[in-house]
């Protein structure tokens, strides 16, 4: 067996993410962990992301992870520094792209999609203000699209009417520059784009964190044994089966016939 990363995410967003990693490297061992039980992350408390990411990290290390990768920017937000303290493992997090959204942006204006816990958190603004000469940030909160992304609704025309709200700002702004601060945000880009035009610019982080990701794998040279032996493909929840199963069908850049889906226990830690 190769190397081994272990991603987690609130929900299935972090497949956007776990999308761009396998595209780079389709010989990689993965295990994915959706937290669907605790979903969506963006209404919880700080304590609470932490125990979670906790519970999420060290249960990827026991299948044998070499690698951790955050796909979930609350998560990050909240519990990066921790998990960093308490794991000697690389540990690859999410962060909105607000450096390459001010460095290309020619107005001057960039839209932040993000949601609220996001939006509210330290390592977010300590991130702003680094950027705060080079240009105007827009804050918008977005609940309710996690949970559209969730319930496979990114196609209903209610989606449609919730993400032109969200999206209005960029409209009527002098906005070139919109960046997508949640994993489940890039399966709405299409239906953005159209809402949007092409002369804006919309950016996300899975491409970067892919790179890094691929980068840091390189510099492993010891492969951990998990405590069993497993498929390339491993996909777990902490919520339904039955509704991951057709999430991951419905999301996932592979037939489903070719993973493995297994529930997970959600843990007695809220």
């Amino acid at each position: 067996m190769g190397k081994h990363i272990g991603v987690f995410d609130s929900g299935i967003g972090g497949l956007s993410v776990l999308a761009e990693i396998y595209r780079k490297d389709p010989e990689l061992t993965f295990s994915y962990i959706a937290d669907t039980a605790f979903n969506p992350y963006g209404n919880k408390t700080e304590k609470q992301i932490i125990q979670r990411s906790h519970y999420l990290t060290q249960q990827l290390l026991n299948k044998g992870a070499d690698l951790i990768v955050v796909a979930c920017n609350t998560a990050t937000a909240f519990a990066i520094e921790e998990l960093r303290k308490h794991y000697q493992i690389p540990i690859v997090a999410m962060e909105p792209a607000i450096k390459p959204a001010a460095e290309q942006s020619q107005t001057g204006k960039v839209l932040i999609m993000a949601t609220t816990m996001t939006l509210s958190s330290d390592r977010y603004y300590h991130l702003l203000e680094r950027f705060a000469e080079q240009s105007q940030f827009i804050h918008q909160a977005c609940p309710g699209l996690v949970e559209i992304v969730e319930n496979m609704e990114v196609e209903k025309p209610e989606a449609k009417q919730l993400i032109h709200q969200y999206v209005q700002p960029a409209l009527e702004n002098d906005i070139d520059s919109i960046v997508l601060g949640c994993t489940h945000y890039p399966f709405m880009k299409d239906i953005i784009r159209e809402l949007v035009g092409d002369h804006i610019s919309i950016i996300e982080t899975s491409e970067a964190v892919s790179r890094q990701v691929i980068k840091k794998l390189q510099t492993i040279t010891t492969v951990k044994k998990p405590d069993e032996k497993l498929p390339e493909q491993n996909f777990y929840t902490t919520g339904s089966l039955e509704q991951f199963k057709s999430q991951v069908a419905y999301y996932w850049i592979n037939p489903i016939s070719k993973v493995i889906i297994k529930a997970l226990k959600a843990s007695s830690k809220h």
